[in-house]
């Protein structure tokens, strides 16, 4: 948690307020009992009891917060508890000593709240372990695919760093990209301890009504299915904020807030807090913004004012009907007669994404807790499941692979990435992940990878070549510590057929076969059993023959004398040790290494750095 994030929580918690911490219903309480009006003296003293179990509550979400000063905050919570007994008895008694211990409990506040915790300033690095520029991209949008990236081969040391932060929020282990995601929106919220509030509320009312009954959950599926919208309304929020770093002057300024306020209550706010609502009890059709308010208002819960609080009555309807002027004078929005600051506007954004999150984070949290939830809200997804998770999954399986991605864009059924950093010594990481991006995008016609500030003609791989290789890659894993260059013999052809001739992109990608072939053998003691090389000179030829059927009529004119060189092979070595002549087989070999030097050597892909050569 940041220092800034610390201050705020402490004024969402109540404690930072002008008035005493129960000035207010202890005075009246006082004042009651001075009247002796018995039924006055019930209700402040009601009142009395909900003010402190409320404070109680925020002082307890402090503590998670995770401060460095979580014992001191545990204690004063602990004394107002006392503290609020205290005065309960005096009150049955008439207050015959006035009210004690006051300015103890006064200190023990001040002594939080003036306090400065070691905390750093920006969280990033404290928790992900990478600067935000790391793992943010072009716009300045978290990719939870760059800091797959940075943790490539150390995913456990990166589940380490987010379980610390959601071990409250989270009581089941999640996987990492659910992880990345909820500790992301958690952490840079602005406003942790409304987030905290959010979450623990709706998680309780979901655990509990679904538990009773699954059907609950239905108003949950419903927002799922907005998912697409809500995604499509984000785009327009990020644009908005980019309108807003590039605004020049106060009114500019003021307005792209109003832009970005509008989209973030309107389009995302509103059908979240009705969801909740409706799992509260409500019913009907998705009411509009006023409304809204009001019922979030007359449910009473002090969560639901929170989320009514984001919704600001003067700006509501100029938002939506952009009836609203600039008084520059007073640097404030004017609606008729109504006025709101620009800080009014943030606070409401902040105090809406805090709700949002809030929920959010509930929902991944019980999803791994309660596997029956997670399953009755996947059913209602369409077969090819939600286009905003399946693209973020897409773009997950670059930074899997170790590939950063800087920039992207999805449409038409070709997807471009723009990476960091891709050479030929990450070659086939990359087209491994252009084939993962195919599982998740049922439309995809064709990946283009192009490098960050490279000028060159991206890389393209086709649809049919990814499915061609996903099949050999499936087995390949299972029989290949390090997958050989052959797995991906489909996409690289594809990519060297549009950049070259086919005959000598056919000749390159069958030469690598070969190679790996030669390798595999040489490799195999006569001692050992042959079944795994079997399997995988089998799998040779599948890439081999898949390949062929890629390229159409115009396959290579080796490529059947390699093909029965390998099938004859692959023969010979299934048979039983007592049967097979190490002639035979090194004169196949031989016939194999002939026709590798006669084929065209593997060239750098053009526009991606060369590596280590490969024969």
């Amino acid at each position: 948690m940041a220092q800034d994030d610390w201050e705020q929580s402490l004024w969402d918690a109540g404690l930072c307020e002008e008035e005493w911490l129960l000035g207010g219903p202890m005075d009246a309480l006082a004042a009651a009992v001075s009247e002796g009006n018995a039924k006055g003296i019930k209700k402040r003293a009601l009142d009395l009891v909900h003010d402190v179990k409320s404070r109680e509550e925020n002082l307890w979400y402090l503590a998670v917060l995770k401060s460095g000063l979580s014992q001191e905050v545990l204690h004063l919570r602990e004394c107002l508890h006392d503290f609020a007994i205290q005065v309960l008895d005096d009150a049955a008694c008439g207050f015959p000593d006035g009210l004690r211990h006051v300015d103890e409990l006064q200190a023990k506040l001040d002594s939080i709240t003036s306090a400065t915790p070691s905390l750093p300033s920006e969280t990033c690095v404290q928790i992900f372990g990478v600067a935000r520029d790391e793992i943010c991209d072009q716009r300045g949008i978290f990719l939870s695919s760059r800091l797959l990236a940075n943790y490539r081969g150390r995913i456990g040391v990166l589940y380490k760093r987010l379980s610390s932060v959601l071990s409250e929020l989270a009581k089941k282990p999640l996987e990492v990209e659910s992880a990345v995601d909820l500790a992301w929106a958690y952490t840079q919220s602005g406003r942790p301890l409304l987030v905290l509030r959010s979450a623990f509320f709706a998680s309780r009312i979901v655990r509990s009504g679904f538990s009773a009954d699954p059907i609950f959950a239905e108003p949950i599926r419903r927002l799922r299915a907005r998912t697409d919208r809500s995604a499509a309304n984000h785009q327009g929020i990020v644009q908005a904020q980019q309108n807003l770093r590039n605004a020049s002057t106060a009114q500019q300024r003021a307005f792209c807030m109003l832009d970005i306020y509008r989209r973030v209550v309107e389009g995302q706010l509103r059908p979240c807090a009705w969801t909740v609502l409706e799992l509260r009890g409500r019913s009907g059709r998705l009411p509009e913004i006023a409304s809204l308010r009001d019922q979030l208002v007359a449910d009473g819960h002090p969560v639901l004012q929170d989320a009514a609080q984001a919704i600001l009555p003067a700006v509501r309807n100029g938002a939506a009907h952009e009836d609203f002027e600039w008084d520059e004078d007073r640097e404030l929005i004017c609606v008729g007669e109504d006025t709101t600051a620009v800080e009014d506007l943030a606070d409401g954004i902040e105090r809406a994404y805090a709700f949002m999150v809030g929920f959010d984070c509930a929902l991944m949290a019980l999803r791994a807790e309660m596997p029956e939830l997670a399953r009755f809200l996947d059913e209602s997804d369409p077969p090819q499941g939600v286009r905003a998770l399946r693209e973020r999954n897409a773009l997950n399986a670059f930074g899997s692979s170790g590939l950063s991605v800087h920039d992207w864009c999805y449409g038409r059924g070709r997807l471009e990435v723009v990476l960091d950093r891709w050479g030929m010594d990450s070659f086939y990481p990359g087209l491994q992940a252009a084939m993962w991006t195919s599982r998740f995008l049922e439309n995809l016609k064709e990946v283009a990878v192009s490098i960050r500030g490279s000028e060159s003609v991206p890389v393209v791989v086709s649809r049919p070549a990814l499915d061609a290789m996903f099949p050999v890659w499936d087995e390949a894993r299972t029989l290949f510590p390090v997958l050989p260059a052959f797995v991906f013999m489909p996409a690289e052809y594809s990519v060297r057929v549009a950049r070259g001739h086919h005959e000598v992109a056919f000749g390159v990608v069958l030469r690598l076969a070969i190679h790996n072939t030669l390798v595999m053998c040489s490799s195999f003691e006569e001692s050992g059993k042959s079944e795994v090389l079997v399997r995988r000179l089998e799998l040779v030829l599948v890439a081999i023959r898949q390949t062929n059927v890629l390229s159409g009529d115009g396959q290579c004119v080796r490529a059947n004398d390699v093909e029965s060189l390998i099938y004859r092979l692959t023969e010979h070595l299934a048979k039983p040790k007592r049967e097979r002549v190490p002639s035979v087989a090194r004169y196949l070999l031989q016939k194999l290494a002939n026709v590798h030097d006669r084929l065209p050597a593997p060239m750098p892909i053009p526009g991606l750095p060369a590596a280590d050569s490969r024969t």
